[in-house]
């Protein structure tokens, strides 16, 4: 009797002609390493079937594409993959974030799941969606499930623009963002993510560096986790007090006037550590900390005090900053604190706000925490 089992899967067998150009891989399928990157053809059992897929395929993959479908028309797995091959070269050229990429490719793992992935696009229609839409509201509250409905509609937008599919995607009347009452009556019911003034003192008088800086960049100019770890050192104008840089996440330039206790902390970090580093936030070697480990930092040093509560992270201090500045009702320059695009007519004059009005909010947020002015 013949042998079965893993142990007969291990007598590869040889290849059916000298110039073969797939090789028998130990998982039972013909192989070939292609720039790099192992591609598997089909099983032991059918390597005229495995060498007809290389032929087909053969062009796209020397030449670094993601290989055509075999099937006539788009499918959704196809469509994601050059959805997210696209965006992945808009991380490159530095007009995304890896954040956003990452986001990209959660969205089009639950399109294949959600759709299938051999569905072709042509195909879906809006009771599609709407399932896609059931399926994603029951692993996720109102807020977020509009972010992944807008992504979705972005995915089969870039089909349609770039040329893939002739008409645009009918996603049906219901596949839409959750009404504006939901997420109001959401708001009423949960606490505002914000930091009370004696909170923020206990941090600042309990952090360690480079936390404490970390913090005051949050609450002096209204930092998020990503903004912190990117602020270069060139950006930083110790001697008048300033930083001036456009915002990581969006490009829209942003200025910010420091208080005393935040300059003298960033002089502390920037005196120590490599000298050759490019970011103010920098680990052993002079690499910018990535904005995940802030987070950690963040919450491990809340629950160390007591004060965690759930989603109410390191960005919090962001919309602290916010809700505080708000009380010198000048909306202009807290916009340009916090990178915000310019609004209406006074888009135009934005990078001409006058440093007096910047140092206003500032003060204004700094007598709010340090003083206990309740005119914040």
């Amino acid at each position: 009797m013949g042998e079965s089992g893993p142990k007969a899967r291990r007598n590869k067998p040889s290849k059916p002609h000298p110039d073969f150009p797939l090789f028998p891989h130990a998982t039972g399928r013909w192989a070939k390493k292609v720039r790099g990157k192992l591609h598997y053809f089909g099983p032991w059992e059918d390597p005229q079937g495995a060498l007809q897929r290389w032929l087909e395929q053969k062009d796209d993959l020397l030449a670094g594409r993601v290989p055509r479908p075999r099937v006539e028309g788009l499918t959704v797995a196809y469509l994601a993959d050059r959805f997210l091959s696209a965006k992945r070269k808009m991380i490159h050229s530095g007009a995304m974030l890896p954040k956003t990429w990452r986001e990209y490719h959660g969205v089009c793992q639950r399109l294949i799941a959600a759709l299938g992935r051999d569905r072709l696009v042509t195909d879906l229609t809006a009771e599609d969606f709407d399932g896609l839409r059931a399926a994603m509201a029951r692993t996720v509250g109102p807020v977020r499930l509009g972010n992944l409905v807008q992504y979705v509609r972005g995915v089969f937008k870039w089909a349609y623009e770039s040329g893939l599919i002739e008409h645009p995607v009918r996603f049906g009347p219901a596949f839409k963002r959750p009404p504006l009452s939901v997420l109001r009556k959401l708001r009423a019911e949960n606490e505002p993510r914000v930091f009370q003034r004696e909170e923020i003192q206990r941090m600042l008088a309990a952090a360690d560096q480079p936390l404490r800086t970390m913090i005051l960049l949050g609450i002096n100019g209204g930092f998020g986790d990503t903004d912190v770890v990117r602020l270069r050192v060139s950006a930083v104008d110790l001697a008048s007090g300033r930083i001036d840089c456009p915002r990581p996440k969006t490009g829209v330039a942003r200025q910010c006037a420091l208080w005393p206790e935040t300059v003298e902390a960033l002089q502390q970090v920037m005196q120590t550590g490599p000298r050759n580093r490019s970011t103010v936030i920098a680990d052993r070697k002079g690499h910018p900390m990535p904005p995940q480990t802030v987070c950690r930092l963040f919450r491990r040093f809340q629950e160390g005090l007591g004060i965690y509560r759930p989603g109410r992270g390191f960005y919090a201090l962001r919309h602290t900053f916010r809700i505080v500045a708000e009380g010198c009702r000048d909306l202009a320059a807290i916009d340009l604190i916090l990178g915000h695009t310019p609004r209406g007519t006074a888009a135009p004059y934005a990078g001409r706000i006058d440093q007096q009005r910047l140092r206003a909010v500032a003060e204004h947020v700094r007598r709010w925490l340090f003083e206990g002015d309740e005119a914040g």
